[in-house]
């Protein structure tokens, strides 16, 4: 079932997919409204993204990724209003959104890299990578349709390492909720 809605929000039936969801014969847990969400964002479904925040925000009041999304949904329409009543409720129950974040394990080394951190030991490498473009770096991240720079990043990271990586044990790639594992 998570397959089909995920299917249907990326190529932008939201109505079908929302539909999908409200017809679940049980009731629909926090990932299953949180995948609705992603696809209301992506594909600026301002309607029924609040009716699915709203949702996410009973079952899920402490996870804070809920209300920046739904916030950032509501921004983009312009509906400041409705904005201010997300952080104001944030502050009210104390809820602080962590900095995003990617990791790469190599080996069984874990590299995190996290938003406007230059703190990792190869930052300085991998941005000299960004800036002269060597293996392709941008063009990878572009292809990705990577949208923010830690995953430019991480991408460029990961093209540093390709020869190393080629010969690692294991190699697993996270962003926030997602992973990748090879071996």
């Amino acid at each position: 079932m998570g397959l089909l809605l995920i299917g249907l929000g990326v190529v932008g039936q939201i109505e079908k997919a929302f539909k999908f969801v409200k017809d679940m014969p049980f009731e629909p847990i926090g990932a299953i409204w949180d995948s609705l969400l992603g696809a209301c964002s992506v594909h600026q479904n301002v309607e029924i993204g609040q009716y699915v925040g709203s949702r996410l925000l009973e079952i899920e009041p402490e996870n804070a990724g809920n209300y920046v999304v739904l916030s950032n949904l509501l921004v983009s329409a312009g509906r400041w209003n409705e904005v201010r009543v997300i952080t104001d409720s944030m502050m009210e129950k104390a809820i602080i959104k962590e900095p995003g974040k990617s990791c790469i394990e190599l080996d069984k080394t874990l590299h995190t890299f996290h938003a406007a951190d230059r703190s990792h030991p190869r930052m300085e490498e991998a941005l000299r990578q960004v800036a002269e473009g060597k293996a392709s770096a941008k063009a990878e991240a572009a292809e990705l349709k990577c949208k923010c720079e830690i995953e430019r990043l991480l991408v460029v990271f990961c093209c540093c390492l390709l020869l190393k990586v080629l010969c690692a044990e294991s190699l697993v790639i996270c962003n926030g909720h997602r992973a990748v594992k090879g071996e």
